[in-house]
């Protein structure tokens, strides 16, 4: 006789079914509320990547390399069967000498996929061939559509293997907040490799899970396990330790049973992955592995190097004789050269990893801009938590968890644990995403456990104590009360602000896990191994998360913004100055912001331009490329592929901008320059800018890097979770501390050798074209010492519609120059539109004298913020014209209406735009003012 149990109708009147019906219902909802967790998180996919106004990143960056090996495979497959017969005998080693070399001549052009691996380029060219049809205007539509279904269908594998490792409701949980996970949203459109790895990982993971609970399909499971896993490994390197623990896993899922003919299929599978890859690669490279090395050891080097606080910069470290040492060799050096330090960077590593979803571009999901994402994906990791502490060892209530529970939640945590290999490498958050699937997991987990602790009476206060001190800690660690307790007067130092900081921070986090202590006492399961968990992560958290990390901030940083009060700098000047040409040195978070204030010296309004520091950072006399006739610096440019999918420019990251100061300004200032800087009465609305400073804490005055920047920590660093990081790491200067708060205003004193590189020899004075107009002669170039205007252009009064798409421009003679020259190129002028809708943007391009090359600056803004009033504008764009090929012939510019190409969708907006009183001028600066020898102030 079946057992019968009690349920409800929909009038809440009892009747009998058979448990048999019962499981039906229950397994007919699950399969209802899958699908709809599929179709809503489809849905939400969708229309992000093909709806949504966003900048379209699917083929940015890396991705762009992935695609170029799919298209190479593409074309390998469209090969006469003559070639595939002939790689046949070489991969089974019966072919000629010549066959070989005929073979390896066609496969050439998949060198890249040598060090990509095979993985997802396949993936990609199955895609194009499935779906390509689709999109005959969206070159990156295919992919991205099958990715958005993939990404799909991990949220129903997460709801899969988080219901079999908890419960029901924490597998819908899982599948709710997977669905609407930013990281997963905004990925689903970037052609990485992380993206396909996380669904394959949720294969996987609900694969594994699934073994603990039945021992049914033990063979093709194991198959698909080893196919899977090679894969994985194939794809993300570091994933090469899931394919090494599928054998124990498997043999502990099956111990008493058909543990054997798992493992020959495990391995069978594997093979189908590995064998026909590592045969590619000796017949096409004489080598090869079954693990893709994406240069290892360059990417450890980098990573735990602690002179660039673990970060890739620009200049780039000297990397020479890495790749024949071996990683435990390169990680002593990293340790020996400084121990503090390195512990240090270490310890920062996983807020890099775990502290924001991986959105490098910051791009926004609709209004749900890039602060909210980072805040949704931080309360995730505070339930992960919960869920890490209450739930891995034990249920809420009588019931506690079976060995298999106890095994796939073991196994899941170990899983995302192996990412923290990340931590000795370049650590950046796009590694994390592999692990997403375990932490929602466990943050559904930790959910569901508070809210059962909610449900009972008797356990309600500590429920309501471990959610108010949960969210606590979340603030106190998402927040730097160093400002507000010094700008209120409750500290007078700095170093005695952090430490309230951290003692707030200890306390609060005491609370929270003696809370959590407190409700583990309503649990039942191993409370004994939750206690000792729960103690290590109290320890552990200590240094990560009471302490101060670098990951976070520079916590003795403080911002104004720059509305309200002016900000001030007394700065000395050396007796020994003279006539020489200085620049007043301003941390602020764009052109833009600096331009929209005026910076006030002695009384005097400086009317100079604004020149970005990143830019006269490089070296001009190398790391130049000729591409398609583009010439193209090598620092800049990777700046530039990265700032226009974040819809941004170069000009508009953080940095130090520098600005002339008139000679006849320090000549009389007797030993000081008393600095203002105040917002504008005509600045745009738009524009409010930021400027930055820094709280004493040491014998030295701490202050951003000057000449080193990294674009991996502008857009990869987690200090700023609204937007792009600061690009610069840190150094010290010997300056007077004058005032607890020093702003990020100093005098830049440039070396009196006056090149444009840093370590170049004399000038060489270049002929000037014979369109050249020769406004200044070779001696006087040479010997000018101070910031000059060598021509200027006015442009008469235009429109722009949508109509008229552009208002192009030029300067066909250019002044003499030298070798060494920089120039500013300023275009200042006003503008505005009819209703604030339009966003015009300026291009400038400098047409050389040799092989019709051309540069296009990256200097110039995204767009010109517009008003319905008339509002300034000033633009400053570095060129070196001796150093174009062939020099410098022409500049060619035009004023553009429309929005840029690389836009996902989003009509042009209707709008008239104006601009008036335009000028263009060459300004010569007299050397690069970041040329070795230079001092600051």
């Amino acid at each position: 006789m079946q057992n019968i149990i009690p349920a409800e109708t929909d009038t809440g009147f009892a009747y009998l079914l058979t448990e048999s019906a019962a499981r039906k219902s229950a397994e007919l909802r699950y399969k209802l509320i899958l699908a709809a967790i599929f179709v809503g998180a489809l849905a939400v996919r969708v229309w992000f990547n093909f709806a949504a106004d966003h900048p379209n990143c699917a083929g940015c960056c890396d991705a762009s390399e992935y695609v170029r090996n799919a298209a190479a495979l593409s074309s390998m497959l469209s090969l006469p069967q003559e070639f595939w017969h002939k790689f046949f005998n070489c991969a089974v080693g019966t072919a000629s000498q010549t066959d070989l070399e005929s073979v390896r001549a066609y496969m050439s052009g998949l060198k890249e996929v040598y060090q990509a691996g095979p993985v997802f380029p396949i993936f990609l060219t199955i895609s194009f061939s499935v779906a390509g049809f689709l999109f005959a205007d969206n070159p990156f539509g295919a992919p991205v559509l099958v990715q958005s279904i993939l990404s799909a269908v991990a949220c129903c594998l997460i709801t899969d293997f988080s219901s079999k490792a908890w419960s029901r409701p924490v597998g819908y949980t899982a599948g709710l907040l997977a669905a609407v996970y930013p990281g997963f949203i905004v990925n689903s459109g970037r052609l990485y490799t992380e993206s396909f790895a996380t669904f394959v990982v949720c294969v996987v993971l609900a694969l594994v899970v699934r073994g603990f609970f039945t021992v049914k399909n033990v063979v093709p499971r194991a198959f698909a396990l080893g196919f899977l896993s090679a894969c994985l490994q194939l794809t993300r390197s570091i994933l090469v330790i899931t394919s090494l623990c599928m054998v124990p896993i498997l043999i502990v899922q099956q111990y008493a049973s058909r543990w054997k003919s798992g493992l020959v299929s495990l391995l069978l599978g594997f093979a189908c992955v590995v064998v026909p890859w590592v045969s590619f690669q000796h017949v096409a490279f004489d080598k090869g592995g079954i693990v893709v090395d994406r240069v290892g050891n360059y990417n450890l080097f980098i990573g735990s190097n602690t002179q660039t606080q673990g970060w890739l910069t620009f200049p780039y470290p000297d990397g020479r004789g890495i790749e024949k040492s071996s990683l435990p060799n390169l990680l002593a050096q990293s340790y020996k050269t400084s121990p503090s330090r390195f512990i240090r960077l270490m310890l920062d590593k996983p807020a890099r990893l775990f502290q924001m979803p991986w959105n490098d571009f910051r791009t926004s999901i609709g209004w749900f801009d890039v602060g909210a994402q980072s805040l949704l994906h931080q309360f995730v990791l505070l339930c992960a938590g919960l869920g890490l502490l209450i739930a891995l060892f034990t249920n809420v209530g009588r019931e506690s968890p079976n060995r298999a529970q106890i095994y796939s939640r073991v196994v899941l945590l170990g899983f995302a644990l192996v990412h923290l290999i990340y931590v000795l490498f370049i650590t950046v958050p796009r590694y994390a995403l592999t692990s997403m699937p375990v932490v929602i997991a466990f943050s559904a987990a930790g959910l569901a456990s508070v809210a059962a602790l909610l449900a009972v009476e008797r356990t309600r206060q500590i429920a309501v104590r471990i959610g108010v001190a949960a969210l606590a800690f979340w603030v106190v660690s998402h927040t730097n009360f160093v400002q507000p307790l010094m700008d209120s007067g409750i500290c007078n130092s700095a170093v005695f602000a952090l430490g309230m900081q951290s003692l707030a921070k200890l306390g609060i986090l005491a609370f929270l896990l003696f809370s959590i202590w407190m409700g583990l006492e309503k649990t039942s399961g191993y409370r004994r191994l939750a206690r000792i968990l729960t103690t290590m992560c109290f320890l552990l958290a200590i240094p990560l998360m009471v302490l101060p990390g670098r990951a976070a901030g520079r916590w003795y940083e403080w911002q104004k913004p720059l509305i309200g009060d002016a900000v001030t700098q007394t700065l000395t000047l050396p007796a020994s100055i003279g006539d020489q040409q200085t620049y007043l040195m301003i941390d602020t978070d764009g052109a833009s912001s600096l331009n929209s204030a005026d910076v006030i010296v002695n009384g005097k309004k400086l009317d100079g331009p604004v020149i970005p520091g990143l830019a006269v950072a490089q070296d001009y006399s190398v790391l130049q490329h000729v591409t398609n006739k583009k010439v193209t610096w090598e620092g800049e440019n990777i700046f530039n592929f990265m700032t226009k999918p974040a819809d941004t420019s170069n000009a508009e990251l953080r940095q130090w901008f520098l600005i002339p100061v008139p000679t006849e300004i320090t000549a009389g200032a007797k030993g000081q320059l008393s600095v203002k800087v105040a917002r504008k009465v005509s600045a745009s609305e738009e524009i409010v800018g930021i400027l930055y400073g820094s709280y004493h804490h040491g014998k030295e005055l701490y202050i951003p890097s000057v000449t080193t920047y990294s674009w991996e920590k502008a857009f990869y660093g987690v200090e700023n979770e609204a937007g792009l990081t600061d690009p610069r790491l840190d150094q010290s200067i010997h300056a007077p501390l004058a005032r607890t708060a020093e702003p990020n205003i100093r005098l830049l004193i440039p070396s009196t050798r006056g090149n444009v590189d840093p370590g170049t020899t004399a000038s060489l004075v270049l002929k000037p074209h014979p369109t050249t107009d020769a406004l200044t002669s070779a001696a006087a170039l040479s010997s000018a010492t101070r910031v000059t205007s060598l021509k200027q252009v006015p442009i008469p009064p235009f429109e722009l519609t949508a109509k008229s798409g552009s208002k192009p421009f030029a300067i066909y003679t250019m002044p003499a120059y030298a070798k060494d020259d920089l120039w500013i190129v300023r275009a200042t002028g006003s503008i505005k539109s009819k209703n604030s809708a339009a966003r015009p943007s300026m291009l400038l391009r400098a047409d050389c004298n040799l092989d019709g090359n051309r540069y296009e600056t990256p200097w110039t803004p995204n767009f010109i913020w517009t008003s319905t009033a008339w509002s300034r504008f000033d633009i400053a764009v570095p060129i070196a014209p001796g150093r174009l090929p062939g020099g410098i012939k022409q500049l060619q510019g035009e004023f553009v209406y429309n929005v840029p190409k690389w836009k996902t969708v989003g009509s042009v907006p209707d709008d008239l735009v104006q601009v008036k009183d335009l000028k263009l001028e060459i300004v010569r600066l007299p050397g690069n003012p970041l040329a070795r020898g230079f001092s600051i102030q």
